[in-house]
């Protein structure tokens, strides 16, 4: 029920924003679309929806310890298969991964698989990860020419989510930003490109700037 719930908030507000044209959206409409995971704070500062005081406002409001955040969404230990039938565990992912999973029999996945794999080398020259999540775990040519891993959604991993199990669509696309084994992004139902390397890029700069570091706080997405 919650990720149905959360599947058309974010399905609505993506229409609403749309609706709006060339008008600007009200503080609502952002504010849910950003916490629906359709739009990102970078972006509704570059469309002119909010500035920089605004942003520092609502991160200020809306953030969390990261450690607090952690327990919450965390990934827990796992072990699943990569495509050359080799172990991958979670002591196997980057600091920062971006998480998706997908149906690769899926139009819409499909879709979204390319951007990441457009995306992959901007993403990974900023310290950062991709992990595909075979949510089939059955052969496809989509996988053919991966750069990054692609690995079953077995029932390993399916435990070590805990609750968040509900949030992945394996009959489509979603997928999150994963940052020391705790999911600490908005979960997404697709990618923008122009957005998703910086976005990446913020998510290291957690882990890497003193201020910004584990025990920081850190947006609730």
């Amino acid at each position: 029920m919650k990720k149905m719930i959360t599947l058309l908030l974010a399905s609505v507000m993506t229409l609403s924003l749309v609706a709006c044209g060339s008008s600007k959206p009200s503080e609502e409409e952002v504010i849910a679309s950003i916490e629906a995971g359709t739009l990102t704070i970078e972006d509704a500062v570059q469309k002119g929806y909010v500035d920089e005081q605004w942003v520092e406002d609502y991160r200020a409001e809306n953030s969390v310890e990261a450690s607090k955040k952690s327990e919450a969404n965390m990934l827990a230990t796992f072990e699943t298969e990569n495509l050359a039938g080799e172990a991958f565990t979670d002591d196997d992912l980057t600091p920062v991964t971006f998480i998706a999973f997908l149906n690769p029999n899926s139009e819409d996945a499909i879709a979204q698989y390319n951007v990441l794999a457009e995306t992959y080398d901007a993403v990974v020259a900023t310290g950062a990860d991709i992990l595909i999540v075979n949510t089939t775990g059955e052969d496809s040519d989509l996988f053919a020419d991966a750069k990054f891993e692609v690995v079953s959604y077995n029932d390993s991993m399916k435990t070590a989510m805990g609750t968040l199990v509900e949030m992945v669509n394996e009959d489509g696309f979603v997928g999150s930003w994963n940052v020391n084994n705790s999911f600490l992004s908005a979960w997404y139902m697709s990618v923008d490109a122009d957005s998703f390397v910086e976005t990446g890029k913020s998510m290291v700069d957690t882990l890497t700037q003193p201020e910004q570091g584990a025990d920081a706080m850190v947006p609730m997405g």
